[in-house]
């Protein structure tokens, strides 16, 4: 199989519903022949936006990828006449029109609130991946090793222990609370803020009564929560003002959670040391290169930026895929797997 090539699979037999499928699942085989025995698919991935209008005609479902190179709206689905289901092997949309989709009664299906999800950890291993490269330095210190440098710049290499050091979360649900654990195993405190959670004690998680608690407390912040009218922007200059001097930010939720200028001022004035973000505003939007967090890690080392890639796992993706699979069969009504001729 070809990559970045789409190839019709129609088996002929009986009329199976129209998929098109533009996430990458040539890396999950048995994914790819589950779908090609119970649709009739288009397998995409790779193509690019005209192609994907194009492919878009006739197709009663659509299994997207969760971090596409362009944001899904109304120019797109427009064309999609025939579209019923649109699924999204993630827990955020934030690549997707909602509100064109809902007034074309096209369903989107995600992984939010699904049993699946409590058991991926993909995202949750690399946020306290990030909070450890963050604390020791660490890309800084792997550059500076490719340079043929090695301690003659170790001021610039130094880090903090986490052990005693405190771990504020802010959004204590399954991301959050699987980095609290983590802390915890590290010797760190922890402080969390969630007015919709409420922590049990066994967790050994102080349970803060507001945001400010965790942003004056903590050593280690880290943002763990859905995008919501709420949520958007809550990291912005009023709240990088109150946090403890010389902390660390982690954000690995949704960009548009964060005022990105807020943040830079922020690193700018010391008013924390570091900071490590895998997500960004507009992701699906060429805005993004013009990203004041881009332009700030160009020349700073004490901002790291990743590519969206927390749940880019072999394991979380096929148990993403596995759910989205389970989202259109329900749909269709699909009970049985049709024998391949």
């Amino acid at each position: 199989m070809e990559e970045k090539s789409s190839m019709k699979v129609s088996l002929g037999r009986c009329e199976l519903p129209r998929l098109l499928v533009t996430a990458n699942l040539e890396i999950l085989r048995n994914c790819y022949d589950d779908l090609a025995r119970n649709f009739e698919c288009i397998f995409a991935y790779g193509s690019d936006l005209n192609e994907v209008k194009n492919l878009l005609s006739d197709q009663r479902a659509w299994f997207c990828s969760p971090c596409p190179e362009y944001y899904i709206d109304h120019e797109i689905l427009c064309s999609a006449e025939s579209l019923e289901i649109l699924v999204t092997p993630s827990t955020g949309i934030t690549h997707i029109a909602k509100e064109y989709c809902d007034k074309q009664n096209i369903y989107i299906a995600t992984l939010k609130d699904s049993d699946v999800v409590n058991n991926i950890y993909a995202s949750s291993e690399y946020t306290f991946a990030l909070i450890l490269a963050a604390s020791r330095n660490l890309v800084p210190a792997v550059n500076g090793a490719r340079r043929g440098e090695w301690r003659e710049n170790e001021g610039e290499y130094r880090g903090v222990e986490l052990n005693g050091k405190t771990l504020g979360v802010i959004g204590y649900g399954r991301i959050g609370s699987n980095v609290a654990r983590y802390a915890r195993s590290f010797g760190m405190k922890v402080i969390a803020f969630d007015p919709y959670v409420q922590i049990n004690r066994k967790d050994e998680v102080d349970q803060a009564q507001n945001i400010l608690d965790v942003l004056q407390t903590a050593d280690v912040i880290v943002t763990c929560v859905h995008l919501t009218d709420s949520t958007k922007e809550m990291m912005n200059r009023k709240t990088f003002s109150k946090i403890k001097n010389g902390a660390i930010f982690v954000n690995t939720s949704r960009g548009e959670v964060v005022d990105e200028a807020a943040l830079v001022s922020a690193l700018e004035k010391g008013n924390i040391s570091a900071a490590a973000v895998d997500v960004m505003s507009n992701e699906q939007s060429l805005v993004r290169r013009n990203s004041p967090l881009l332009s700030y890690s160009e020349k700073n080392s004490n901002l790291i930026i990743s590519p969206h890639i927390a749940g880019l796992t072999l394991d979380s993706e096929r148990k993403a895929a596995e759910q989205s699979i389970e989202h259109l069969k329900k749909h269709f009504d699909i009970t049985c797997k049709t024998p391949v001729s």
